[in-house]
């Protein structure tokens, strides 16, 4: 309609009978419509004029024993209506058909496109896409719906699992840029955005500063997606960043600390929470980032199975006592911080860490570790959550940590699950919970949760 065909008298622009749709839902039950017809057996074409710009498809419908289908033959993002001959040739062209049916919107996509355009309409806040074979040419006319939604509609967009790659990204990254208001969270994990399309959403932050959440966990983009990332995070207003299992290294970990540092001034929508679980980061990587703990930059930070040992721990453990600081949630599970590492995460909560959360699963902890922390637990009054399960920590650790569970009120969750505790130990610590009337009488399993007794 945009281009000035007639809506209802497509038929001048293809030399065979012709179907004009304008959602997303009439196509997908196009071929639903036509078998109601007489002339369904003829060959039909399938003119999608869809409400966006940048979005434009061509199907034909054939029929396939006794099922009509609808076959894509031309698709793409901002592209023109082509003249007649054009049609006529993609047509005529079986392996033009062949050619572009990978990057084509069918089956199942079309049913998530027509929901997700329902949603819109009814002025949904919530947009939830989960479909392996969408791909980016169906994350080009989401990005178009969502660039035109009205302020309120659609702020949080999850499109996990989705096939979306670097095209797709750019995609809503435009979305973002054009829409200034509106999207608070995106979620794009489990898909294949590289680093091209991580600076592209990246580009976008600044102009999107309502947004606050940004998933992108299990995708591809590398030290490179981390820099630009890194270089637009203190102008943008997201306070939640998720990158785990994205290939990143000591060099991106080096990128985005440098960046946050050195834009840390410009911004002001309070701390950041960053989850770079999965990335090789190492030692390297962790006493980069410590100097964002110290300086407040970072609040919650979640750095499991990044190949930390002992010196990565000890300098996170010593940032975290910084006047500045302003963290309260550590995640160092499935490192090796070892015994050394422990002792000085135990001499952090002596000094003034105001952790409220603290996980030291499955990270090498010796029993001498194991009691420097449980020592240090009536020195830690913010401490929430301990979790040291996964250590292989016998019944004399368990001993220990019930001593410091009766002397102690402030901690509510504590994870000692181990397969060297026997119903000696847990009979310690259930004790122990039972003599501190300000802790609930629960142990379920090796994991002792108390709460307070109002």
């Amino acid at each position: 309609r945009r281009q000035g065909y007639c809506r209802s008298n497509p038929h001048h622009i293809f030399s065979k009978p012709a179907f004009v749709c304008s959602s997303f839902r009439e196509l997908f039950h196009t071929p639903e419509r036509l078998a109601r017809n007489k002339r369904a057996e003829s060959l039909w074409a399938v003119f999608s004029v869809l409400p966006t710009r940048i979005a434009f498809s061509v199907y034909c419908l054939r029929r396939n024993k006794s099922v009509l289908e609808l076959v894509p033959v031309m698709c793409g993002a901002n592209m023109r209506p082509p003249p007649k001959a054009s049609f006529a040739a993609a047509f005529a062209s079986s392996s033009k058909c062949e050619r572009v049916e990978r990057a084509q919107v069918h089956g199942a996509a079309c049913v998530a496109l027509a929901t997700v355009e329902r949603a819109l309409a009814r002025k949904a806040t919530v947009v939830r896409v989960s479909c392996s074979g969408f791909g980016d040419t169906g994350t080009i006319a989401i990005a178009d719906l969502l660039a035109n939604a009205p302020e309120g509609v659609a702020t949080n967009v999850h499109m996990r699992g989705c096939d979306i790659g670097d095209a797709g990204a750019c995609a809503l990254a435009v979305a973002l840029r054009e829409r200034a208001h509106g999207v608070r969270s995106l979620d794009l994990c489990e898909n294949r955005i590289g680093a091209a399309g991580a600076a592209a959403l990246a580009a976008a932050l600044p102009d999107h500063r309502s947004l606050r959440s940004l998933l992108l966990c299990h995708n591809r983009i590398g030290d490179t997606g981390m820099y630009a990332l890194g270089n637009q995070l203190a102008a943008s207003g997201v306070t939640l960043l998720a990158v785990s299992d994205n290939g990143i290294s000591y060099r991106g970990a080096r990128a985005l600390a440098a960046a946050l540092d050195h834009g840390l001034p410009l911004r002001a929508v309070g701390s950041l929470a960053l989850v770079l679980d999965g990335n090789e980061i190492g030692d390297e990587g962790a006493t980069a980032i410590a100097p964002l703990l110290a300086a407040g930059a970072v609040e919650s930070l979640s750095l499991a199975s990044c190949s930390i040992a002992e010196r990565g721990a000890a300098a996170l453990a010593a940032a975290t006592t910084s006047t500045s600081s302003r963290c309260i949630d550590l995640e160092l599970r499935g490192n090796a911080v070892g015994e050394g590492g422990a002792v000085e995460v135990a001499r952090a909560l002596r000094s003034g860490a105001r952790l409220e959360r603290l996980s030291l699963s499955a990270c090498r902890v010796t029993l001498r570790g194991a009691r420097a922390i449980a020592d240090a637990l009536d020195r830690a009054p913010t401490l929430r959550t301990l979790d040291v399960g996964g250590n292989h920590l016998d019944d004399i650790a368990a001993s220990a940590f019930a001593v410091a569970l009766e002397h102690t009120t402030n901690l509510q969750v504590l994870g000692i699950g181990s397969d060297r505790i026997t119903s000696a130990g847990v009979q310690r610590l259930t004790l122990a919970v039972r003599r501190n009337s300000s802790i609930a009488d629960i142990l379920v399993g090796f994991v002792c949760t108390a709460s307070s007794s109002h």
